[in-house]
Formats: C-alpha cells, structure tokens, sequence
C-alpha cells in the first residue's frame, strides 16, 4: 500500500483534510451534514487515519519517512494539543501509540527529536501521566517517553 499506491503521500493528505475540516467544524460548533459530515463522523476518519499511521509506522522505511514528514507530525501534534481524553479517548489514545511508533525512529529527519517538539510532547503528555484515570493511556503515554 505504501509504495504500490503512493500510500506515503496519499495518507497524509487524507490526514490533513479531514484534521483541518475537524478543526473548522469545531470552530463553527455545528455540524452541517451537507457540507463535510457530523464532527463525530469526521472523528471516526481520524481515528481510522491515525490507526492507519501508527499501523504502517511500523515498517521501518514506512515509519522514517512518515517520522520525517510535518504533514503527519504537525497534525498528530495540534490533535494531542487540542483533543482532551475524557471527550476524544479513542482519537487520543491513537495519536499517542502513532507517535509511540514514530518515535522508534531515532534518525535525523525525524521532526519528533527537534528540539521543540521534544518540549511540546512532554507538555501534551503530561495531562496524560498525571491528571488522567485512564490506565491505557498511562500506559501508552510512558511507553513513548
């Protein structure tokens, strides 16, 4: 899927539309079926978009090239940042394993190791580790740091 069907390039695109559309219909608070879905429809896509990702992250030529790529991390990031546990559980705890993986990448290109992002998840994780009752995503959560 990956190589055969440009599944590097198509994958984070889907990502970022419907992370984008997501975005917008939460910015609006209505859902407006006619023009892009329900907000728990357009979850449900990403929550099956990011399985996916943390999925075909486990290739290891796969996993580097999406570790590498801002237009898997930065969404992946912006959900943590903006998705809370108790309302978005299954999309959090995806998000959290899909970076899990990315982060088995320990190469150069990988935009988790930049400086930055290293602060930003510490800081999304925190809530994660210490606030949350949720066991999966303590677990989760430690095995990525």
């Amino acid at each position: 899927f990956a190589f055969d069907c440009e599944g590097t390039a198509l994958v984070p695109q889907l990502l970022g539309r419907y992370w984008q559309k997501e975005r917008q219909l939460a910015r609006v608070n209505s859902g407006d079926q006619a023009k892009g879905g329900s907000p728990q429809e357009v979850e449900a896509v990403l929550v099956k978009l990011v399985r996916l990702i943390a999925n075909i992250a486990i290739s290891s030529s796969v996993g580097s090239t999406l570790a590498s790529s801002s237009a898997v991390v930065d969404p992946l990031l912006d959900m943590l940042g903006a998705k809370r546990i108790g309302d978005s559980e299954e999309l959090v705890l995806n998000v959290v394993a899909a970076v899990t993986n990315l982060l088995f990448y320990d190469v150069p290109s990988n935009l988790l190791f930049q400086p930055d992002n290293k602060q930003l998840l510490c800081r999304l994780f925190r809530p994660l580790l210490l606030e949350s009752y949720n066991i999966e995503a303590l677990i989760e959560t430690a095995r990525a740091l």
